[in-house]
C-alpha cells in the first residue's frame, strides 16, 4: 500500500513557475495579473512574500520558542495611478491568527493589508 500525499489544510494546491512557489492557484493568478500590471507601467516595485516582524509598543512579539513572529504580505507594489504603497494578502479564509496578525500590523505599522479572495 501506497502512501498518499496528505491534503492541504486548506484544500489550497501549491503552485511552481519558473523558480518561485505560491501558496495556491490563486495566489499564482493574482501575480500574473500584478506582472500584468507592472509590464504596463500602472504599477512598479513589485515585492513578492515581504516579511513583517511583529512588535506591539515598540516590543517584539516573540514565540514560545523566543523567535519573533512575523506576518508574510503575498505582494506589496507601487500602485502609479493611485500613489500609494500597497500591501495584498491573498486568502482563501481568514483564521482568528492571521487576522490577529493583520490588526497588530496596520496598528503599529500603520499600513493597510488588503484580503484579496
Amino acid at each position: 500500500m501506497g502512501r498518499q500525499k496528505p491534503t492541504a489544510k486548506y484544500r489550497n494546491k501549491k503552485v511552481h513557475f519558473q523558480g518561485l512557489t505560491f501558496d495556491s492557484i490563486r495566489e499564482f493568478e493574482r501575480y500574473q495579473e500584478l506582472a500584468l500590471m507592472e509590464r504596463a507601467k500602472v504599477i512598479s516595485g513589485l515585492v513578492l512574500q515581504k516579511r513583517f516582524p511583529l512588535t506591539v509598543g515598540g516590543k517584539k512579539v516573540m514565540s514560545k520558542k523566543s523567535r519573533q513572529l512575523a506576518y508574510v504580505v503575498d505582494f506589496t507594489y507601487w500602485d502609479i495611478e493611485q500613489v500609494r504603497q500597497r500591501y495584498e494578502d491573498v486568502k482563501g479564509m481568514d483564521t482568528p491568527l492571521s487576522s490577529l496578525k493583520i490588526a497588530v500590523l496596520e496598528a503599529e505599522l500603520g499600513i493597510e493589508v488588503e484580503i484579496v479572495r
